[in-house]
């Protein structure tokens, strides 16, 4: 083993351990390296470190009287913790399944932090404020004022929803997915119309009416008017002659001809005559006496 002199302001000495030369004053040797200077570095576990660092993480140094080991990772501060393979200060941060939140009444909702605070709560992933509350389609609706009708809120308790439009069971109605005010109100050939009460609709007719009806494709009214085989007669009818409305009590049809009910009454060239004091002459109705 050799060891050179430098004759110089400084007086370097090379030191040689197990066959390593290391120059300097203050050098030193650390699990096969060279410290160059062993009044600043410290050789700990076999990593060499420098100043104030007195400990070693994953073969990194570290301060452990201002930084933390844990898990491998070097956090600063000394109340701390790692969170997803993050440090964080456990007095004013909480972890969640690998998430840093910074409040300590924080908590998780779909991922996300939240502060947790009276009225506000976390339902299926997203973070709601009041009371009652729930979530629809991803949104928060009240439960005591709204509803969740086919993933959309509307607004009341007694809504309805047509054609994805929200309404107002109370003031309005739906029919195939037609929309109509009114709480009356009917449908009519794809059209509203207002009150099923005083209207009736017949094969896409509407009629007015309480009491309406449909007679060979025109509206009538029951209490006044009568359809017989699709003729339109007064409700005093009950029956047709040939297209032409008459009351049997009172009237009889002959020969197609309406004529007043008396025994003798008989059809002339469609006229009724009476054959007690007319007769029928070549289609003319005469005197049986002149």
């Amino acid at each position: 083993m050799q060891i050179s002199v430098l004759e110089n302001a400084t007086t370097e000495i090379m030191e040689s351990v197990c066959d390593i030369f290391c120059i300097g004053q203050y050098a030193g040797i650390c699990a096969g390296k060279c410290m160059t200077n062993t009044s600043s570095q410290t050789c700990i576990n076999g990593t060499i470190c420098d100043g104030y660092n007195n400990a070693v993480c994953a073969r990194k140094c570290y301060d452990n009287y201002i930084q933390t080991c844990i898990e491998d990772h070097i956090c600063n501060g000394t109340n701390v913790g790692t969170c997803g393979g993050e440090c964080y200060n456990k007095l004013y941060q909480t972890c969640f399944d690998g998430i840093i939140c910074t409040n300590m009444n924080a908590a998780l909702c779909g991922g996300k932090c939240f502060s947790k605070t009276p009225g506000r709560t976390c339902i299926n992933g997203t973070v709601c404020n009041g009371f009652n509350m729930d979530t629809c389609a991803g949104n928060c609706y009240s439960k005591l004022l709204q509803q969740c009708l086919n993933d959309t809120i509307c607004n009341g308790t007694n809504s309805g929803i047509c054609a994805g439009t929200c309404y107002d069971r109370n003031s309005q109605k739906c029919f195939n997915e037609i929309l109509c005010n009114g709480s009356n109100a009917g449908i009519c050939a794809g059209k509203c119309f207002n009150n099923v009460y005083s209207q009736r609709c017949f094969d896409g007719v509407l009629c007015n009416g309480f009491n309406p009806g449909m007679c060979n494709g025109k509206c009538y009214d029951r209490l006044s008017q009568t359809c017989i085989d699709g003729v339109l007669c007064n409700s005093t009818d009950n029956a047709v002659c040939n297209g032409k409305c008459y009351n049997s009590i009172f009237q009889k049809c002959l020969q197609g001809v309406v004529c007043t009910l008396w025994p003798s009454i008989l059809v002339c060239a469609d006229k009724c005559y009476n054959n007690a004091y007319e007769k029928c002459v070549g289609g003319i109705v005469t005197p049986l006496y002149t």
